[in-house]
């Protein structure tokens, strides 16, 4: 958010990993420095951290998604998320004290929403098995979410929501991303 660096993922380490270098492209550093997936950085609005998406062995199903946050040096990588499935696709408030993310643990693709820390996770979407509800954003006053909901089908709708999950408004779509 400063301009002064890049976070990004690359699998130069034969994996993929979270990078953070200078915005001129010198000094490449591995932040995430895992031998699993981390894909998606983001940083905070304040650029001293980057959560990402993570895909991980173990839990109790053998394999999960989690939200990792780490300073934006790779100092102190913490798992918000816990080893339940399905979490992905985070993204910052604009004053940093929140962070919405995406969950099946539900059952169903979710939006959620928790504080920067991981605590006080809360379910804003609820839909049905055959909808899908993934990559939340925040608008830059902080007053609304945006995200994208799709059916088994690949029709996708563009929703906002306030931020907490009220007041669902259809802003884009139908419209099949399936076909040509």
């Amino acid at each position: 958010p400063n301009g002064s660096k890049i976070a990004f993922y690359s699998s130069r380490s034969g994996v993929y990993q979270i990078w953070v270098m200078n915005a001129d492209g010198s000094n490449p550093v591995n932040i995430s420095q895992g031998r699993e997936t981390d894909v998606s950085p983001q940083w905070s609005p304040d650029s001293s951290k980057i959560a990402w998406t993570t895909f991980r062995t173990g839990g109790p199903n053998g394999f999960y998604t989690a939200i990792f946050v780490a300073n934006a040096d790779g100092s102190g990588i913490t798992n918000l998320t816990g080893t339940t499935s399905g979490n992905q696709n985070p993204s910052w408030s604009p004053d940093g004290t929140k962070m919405t993310f995406t969950s099946n643990r539900t059952g169903n693709s979710e939006v959620f929403v928790m504080n920067a820390d991981g605590t006080n996770p809360i379910q804003l979407t609820n839909t049905n098995s055959a909808f899908r509800n993934m990559t939340p954003v925040w608008s830059p006053d902080g007053n609304k979410i945006a995200f994208v909901t799709f059916d088994l089908n690949f029709v996708c709708e563009v929703r906002i929501m306030n931020p907490d999950g009220s007041s669902q408004t259809l802003l884009a779509g139908p419209h099949n991303i399936g076909s040509a």
